[in-house]
């Protein structure tokens, strides 16, 4: 049996030409975002967090996003569907 690809909604979407950004966001707060045509698809403080599971949680939150249509702003505490 074939080994599922790891990441594979975060691949979909950004072969659909979402924006994946990692960066300080100021006063030592690094920020994940995922953006698909201007809409985002998720956001979240990811300071001392590891690649691997930085990339994780953004394939959970991904994943909601195409499944569920739920977006999800965890650094406001928000999420809202797009449906």
């Amino acid at each position: 049996m074939a080994q599922q690809e790891r990441w594979q909604y975060l691949r979909q979407l950004v072969n659909a030409g979402a924006n994946l950004d990692i960066n300080g966001g100021g006063y030592h707060l690094n920020i994940a975002s995922l953006y698909l045509d201007e809409q985002q698809v998720c956001m979240f403080e990811c300071s001392g967090m590891n690649f691997d599971s930085i990339m994780d949680h953004i394939e959970e939150l991904a994943k909601r996003f195409e499944e569920e249509g739920i977006v999800s702003d965890e650094l406001n505490g928000t999420e809202y569907s797009i449906d």
